[in-house]
């Protein structure tokens, strides 16, 4: 068995919504976006998303065991009389090992309640350079040469990620700490000599 760890960047989204997928990086969390790219290989980047509130439906990988095999199906749930306009997913997974010889300029593909997005080495380059300068960065899916993609994928960096702390109120005064981020304080030993306390 094969196992993978993804590199999580907190507030990162992705949406699908007709031919188009955005992945949605707060601004934020730029240091976490390096970090990931930095201990990502040549050829393959990723990145786990987290549950968007923005969605109407997301995708969810359901398995299936019979006897000694397994198998999964992926569906999209979506919210109880709503119609689905928007679809989230749970990870997206660059390859950048794309051969011209296949005639796409970029394929993309649903994987388990995730996103594979296949493209040129060229540009995987181009997509970690522009990911390192804070840039947007556009994905057009299909066969090369023609005048419209079949689907588009938009790497977009989007406003500071707030969502966290919600529903906290300050023990000292009262006011809430919505988008305030928390911190860890070290709680070591008190120290105490002869005529100071540490």
């Amino acid at each position: 068995n094969y196992a993978y760890t993804l590199p999580g960047v907190r507030g990162m989204v992705i949406h699908m919504q007709d031919r188009t997928t955005s992945i949605l990086f707060p601004k934020n969390r730029y240091d976490q976006v390096i970090k990931g790219l930095n201990n990502s290989n040549d050829h393959v980047l990723a990145f786990a998303s987290n549950f968007s509130v923005q969605v109407d439906s997301h995708l969810v990988c359901i398995q299936t065991n019979t006897g000694d095999e397994s198998s999964y199906q992926t569906q999209a749930i979506n919210i109880h009389n709503k119609p689905r306009k928007i679809t989230g997913a749970s990870f997206i997974v660059i390859n950048g090992a794309l051969k011209s010889s296949m005639g796409l300029s970029a394929k993309s593909s649903i994987v388990e309640d995730g996103l594979m997005v296949q493209i040129m080495p060229e540009k995987m380059e181009a997509l970690k350079a522009a990911l390192k300068n804070m840039q947007d960065f556009v994905i057009e899916c299909g066969r090369q040469g023609i005048p419209e993609p079949d689907e588009t994928v938009n790497v977009k960096w989007v406003e500071n990620d707030v969502h966290f702390n919600l529903g906290v109120k300050s023990p000292i005064d009262g006011k809430p700490m919505d988008g305030i981020p928390s911190i860890r304080v070290h709680n070591g030993t008190d120290y105490m000599g002869t005529s100071r306390f540490i």
